[in-house]
């Protein structure tokens, strides 16, 4: 008897061991192209790197087309990831990087779509994945404020992100509830992180400006509904100059509702020009 308990007290020990050292390896970006979301850690173990650079990108998946995070590694570099990261992701990210690198360079771009800028935290498996598994965390949480707290507790078994089984793998609870976007052009969330971009930039002297990834003709009716729709930030110089660096492509550029067919990236990237 006592062996057999031996046995499986050895079994445990093992796996446990597995687990963190897989949950290690991923943190690590070593393994992140397994795991579902793995531009997000990329984009993570890039903000951390001391790198003289002229040049920060941030944005959504469209960003990420247009600039990658795997590319993008020189004067330009890159911490595109995607929507589903919200800007408070992509403010996470700026502030890994200038906590690392402060005063070392002078731009910072945030590359998405209009759609993008409504985004929020929701009670549903993409958040889990994208937003509370990379950065629900220690590191972050002074980061967060009263709104995003409350958006996180919203999600179902949030509790559960930093599990190391569930961080090391592509499991996410299947107890989701549908909670939608912002009706409004730039949600609350999106509102306030905008907010800590620009104050960050400020503080340490660093240029900010947004840019638009190109849109779909198809598209267009949508987009026209959410411009003419009031917003927080409807009056800001920020958005105003963001809203006239929208361009309209064909539908027959793009290979889904918002992403360009690979073939047209480096004909876009070079058109409009964005650096």
């Amino acid at each position: 008897m006592r062996k057999f308990l031996y046995k499986i007290l050895m079994f445990y020990c093992i796996a446990a061991l597995l687990i963190y050292a897989v949950d290690y390896l991923r943190i690590h970006g070593i393994i992140s192209n397994e795991i579902v979301g793995g531009e997000v850690y990329h984009s993570v173990k890039k903000s951390k790197v001391k790198k003289n650079i002229k040049t920060v990108v941030l944005g959504d998946s469209c960003g990420q087309q247009l600039y990658n995070n795997s590319v993008y590694n020189d004067s330009i570099y890159s911490l595109t990831c995607n929507r589903t990261a919200t800007m408070a992701g992509h403010y996470f990210l700026l502030h890994n990087f200038i906590a690392e690198n402060p005063y070392t360079f002078s731009e910072v771009v945030l590359v998405c779509t209009p759609f993008s800028l409504k985004a929020d935290v929701n009670g549903n498996g993409f958040s889990f994945r994208y937003f509370l598994k990379p950065f629900y965390k220690k590191e972050y949480k002074p980061l967060m404020d009263e709104y995003l707290l409350h958006r996180v507790k919203g999600i179902p078994l949030w509790w559960m992100c930093q599990l190391p089984y569930v961080r090391c793998s592509n499991i996410i609870p299947q107890r989701i509830t549908k909670q939608e976007d912002s009706k409004e052009l730039v949600s609350q969330l999106s509102n306030d992180y905008l907010d800590s971009i620009h104050q960050l930039c400020n503080k340490y002297g660093i240029s900010f400006r947004m840019v638009s990834a190109p849109v779909k003709e198809d598209k267009c009716q949508e987009l026209e509904e959410l411009l003419s729709r009031e917003y927080l930030m409807k009056d800001t110089p920020l958005i105003k100059d963001y809203i006239s660096t929208i361009q309209v492509l064909p539908d027959s550029m793009f290979i889904d509702e918002v992403h360009l067919k690979s073939e047209k990236v480096p004909e876009v990237r070079e058109r409009l020009s964005y650096m």
